[in-house]
């Protein structure tokens, strides 16, 4: 899948972060009463970047001018919005037309106005963009609607969706409602039981067939809201989607991605800076079960931590942003405090100092894609440089360097940029600093 092509920020182009935080094998041998405290069986080890696609949008703009409609079918929309707020399922069946009854459809609207109605909202707003009718005399519309959960930001967010409409002697109903979007919205996919505390709202998917509680990610992700708002600041919404799949072949479903390629993945963010055309859900922080259960609790902060970053910050992984950096930060608040030893966070990058493959300068964006052979050491590599900067130059100053480099309105190189105007040193200066300080510790370990 190709990057999407990105402009400066008038032009109002997604900017997108996609993160991963995922699993290595550990081996035993190597300090097992650490390991063995820390990981079941899998450590949670840097965060290969998904190729970045559409995603939810914040809508800043006031609602489009609606498009002129068939007499009725604007009523219809307005009711059945107002039954999804309400929580009233009784209306919203009786606006679902008999045509869904007997369409291979029927089940999925049927979870689906189960689903609305349980979801804590208090905005859903349909507003339909065009409309084609079909030679059977229904109604096919393409719509957006614009959607705030209780408690959430006072500007909605937007999702794209079809619509498809049957007339009846008694009106319009409603036959078909789908999210078109490039993810799926939980929704449309499976049974969905919210779980809304403090700052998270958690969307568990489908029957509990796992180890993970509900109210054990609730609190862990509370947890790394506080500790993000400490580390980054009260500049964003301070509250998080979560959601958890029934299973790994889900979440890689909803991503429109290869259940294989999550195999490693114990959780991922997804999130933009801006946009208008609503393609996906909101920012979101996505829960493998598969991976994420195989970690400890200690793990589980580190990878929530990291992920919760990427929706404080909106962070741009564009194709020509520096991933290493974003990454690197995200890597580093995640470990932070934590003593996890250096050996074991840069385990890999060390034994390529050791055998003469280590970097000598800054990963490339494309050494952070899945099946790289330079995957592990690129992470690594981002986190120790990152380290290193905040024991030179402190964590005030490399928070300023992020907050530069976002608000440069050219991504590439905005990196290169923002380190001399800030901290006073150039990338080959801070690659320079990372060599010399890997090799003393290779030597010495």
């Amino acid at each position: 899948m190709s990057m999407p092509e990105l402009g400066d920020r008038r032009s109002r182009r997604r900017l997108i972060a996609v993160g991963i935080a995922v699993l290595v094998a550990v081996a035993v041998a190597v300090l097992p009463s650490f390991w063995s405290t820390l990981f079941r069986g899998s450590a949670p080890r840097g965060e290969p970047t998904l190729t970045p696609s559409p995603t939810a949008t914040l809508d800043t703009s006031p609602p489009p001018t609606a498009v002129s409609l068939p007499p009725g079918v604007q009523d219809l929309l307005a009711r059945r919005d107002r039954a999804i707020v309400q929580d009233d399922l009784g209306t919203l069946s009786a606006l679902t037309g008999t045509a869904a009854s007997s369409s291979s459809m029927a089940a999925s609207q049927r979870r689906l106005q189960r689903n609305l109605v349980a979801l804590p909202l208090d905005q859903w707003q349909t507003t339909v963009r065009s409309w084609t009718p079909e030679a059977s005399g229904q109604l096919e519309l393409r719509v957006h609607v614009r959607y705030r959960y209780q408690g959430w930001t006072d500007k909605p967010w937007v999702a794209s969706r079809r619509m498809t409409l049957t007339r009846s002697p008694a009106g319009w109903s409603v036959v078909a409602d789908e999210g078109t979007g490039r993810y799926a919205q939980p929704w449309d996919v499976d049974t969905i039981t919210p779980t809304q505390r403090g700052s998270v709202l958690l969307l568990r998917m489908g029957a509990d067939s796992t180890s993970l509680t509900s109210s054990d990610v609730v609190t862990r992700t509370n947890r790394a809201v506080t500790e993000v708002t400490t580390f980054w600041g009260t500049d964003w919404d301070r509250r998080v989607v979560a959601v958890l799949p029934a299973s790994q072949a889900q979440l890689a479903s909803m991503l429109r991605g290869r259940t294989r390629n999550y195999d490693a993945l114990a959780a991922l963010a997804t999130t933009e800076i801006y946009g208008d055309d609503g393609t996906a859900p909101t920012p979101t922080v996505w829960i493998n079960p598969s991976g994420f259960q195989r970690i400890s609790g200690l793990g589980r902060s580190i990878v929530l931590r990291h992920e919760v970053l990427h929706v404080a910050t909106r962070a741009s992984v564009p194709n020509r942003f520096a991933v290493w950096w974003e990454e690197g930060v995200a890597e580093y608040l995640g470990y932070r405090d934590t003593k996890v030893p250096v050996g074991i966070v840069a385990r890999d990058l060390l034994a390529a100092q050791r055998s003469g493959r280590a970097p000598l300068t800054a990963p490339e964006n494309a050494d952070f894609r899945p099946g790289s052979s330079s995957l592990l050491v690129s992470y690594e590599w981002s986190w120790w440089t990152v380290r290193l900067l905040v024991d030179q130059y402190g964590e005030a100053a490399v928070k300023q360097v992020y907050r530069r480099a976002l608000a440069d309105p050219n991504p590439d190189g905005a990196i290169n940029r923002a380190l001399p105007l800030e901290i006073g040193v150039s990338v080959s200066q801070v690659e320079q600093l990372s060599r010399a300080a890997l090799r003393a510790v290779a030597r010495a370990s």
